[in-house]
C-alpha cells in the first residue's frame, strides 16, 4: 500500500486506514511506540498495551530464568 506523505500542521505525516489500525487493535488516543530500521529505511509503529506486572509474577520469571538458564539474581 503507498501513501503520500502531507502536511500536518508544522510536521508531516501519513493517514493510516481504518481497516490497518482495526487489525492491529489501535483507535484513536492511542499510544505507539515508533521505531526505525536505517538500514531498511523503514519507520515501525507498534501498539503497546500497558499491563501491570505483578510481584508474584515477576518472581516466578525470576525463579524459571535462575531455574534453566543458571542466572542468579544480583543482590
Amino acid at each position: 500500500m503507498e501513501k503520500k506523505i502531507r502536511r500536518i500542521g508544522n510536521s508531516l505525516g501519513i493517514v493510516l486506514p481504518a481497516e490497518i489500525l482495526k487489525e492491529i487493535q489501535l483507535s484513536e488516543g492511542d499510544i505507539v511506540e515508533v521505531g526505525l530500521r536505517k538500514d531498511k529505511g523503514e519507520i515501525i509503529l507498534r501498539n503497546i498495551k500497558i499491563t501491570s506486572i505483578t510481584d508474584d509474577f515477576e518472581s516466578r520469571v525470576i525463579d524459571v530464568v535462575e531455574k534453566y538458564f543458571d542466572v542468579k539474581r544480583k543482590k
